[in-house]
């Protein structure tokens, strides 16, 4: 359900389905190859929400929260099985449109386990992420720069997202950038710090 007031934009929200992400179900260790095997299956679980967004001037305040009921979560252990639990997750942030083709956004994210009760679980409690994002264009907007930071809060990690993106014609792009992972060994990002990179892209557009 979607209410427009005076351009501010309320939304209510429910899915009953299948999670995107699976969970590792029926582990059984292979002592011949020293190894550990499992079946990944999607598990149903329920999800409503609500979301707001207010235009105030140069600004637009968002927000959203929601709360998933029975969603399986994976034990940080192989051979223990998958747990349900209650998730309570939170949103807010703002974009910042001063006009001079850039445009900011930052926002605040958490997701809360409410029946967290020491599981051993993949997850913390609490999850909280900072997000920065920018947009400035050049040259007569031929030139886009782009920067995308993520920082998790518990476990000091971060992801960072940097490119330029040039535009030869008015098809043909060439996009320069770099992905920067870093982290403790153990955090989500910093198992993936050796796949840091600087790239090059070429874009047609028809």
């Amino acid at each position: 359900a979607n209410v427009r007031l005076s351009g501010a934009d309320f939304t209510l929200y429910y899915f009953d389905g299948w999670d995107d992400n699976p969970v590792r179900i029926n582990g059984e260790e292979d002592r011949l190859r020293n190894s550990y095997n499992f079946d990944l299956k999607h598990k149903r679980y329920t999800h409503f929400g609500a979301e707001f967004s207010i235009p105030v001037s140069q600004f637009i305040f968002r927000g959203e929260s929601s709360f998933a009921l029975n969603r399986y979560i994976n034990n940080r252990f192989l051979y223990e099985p998958p747990k349900k639990h209650d998730i309570l997750q939170g949103l807010i942030g703002i974009d910042w449109n001063p006009g001079y083709d850039l445009n900011i956004s930052v926002q605040v994210y958490d997701s809360y386990i409410t029946d967290y009760k020491k599981d051993n679980l993949e997850v913390k409690e609490h999850e909280p992420f900072l997000s920065f994002y920018t947009t400035k264009q050049f040259l007569r907007q031929t030139l886009t720069f782009s920067t995308f930071f993520l920082y998790g809060i518990n476990e000091k990690q971060f992801f960072n997202k940097t490119f330029f993106d040039y535009a030869l014609t008015g098809h043909l792009h060439l996009i320069i950038g770099v992905d920067i992972y870093e982290g403790r060994d153990d955090s989500f990002f910093g198992r993936y710090t050796d796949n840091s990179n600087v790239w090059i892209n070429g874009k047609y557009n028809f």
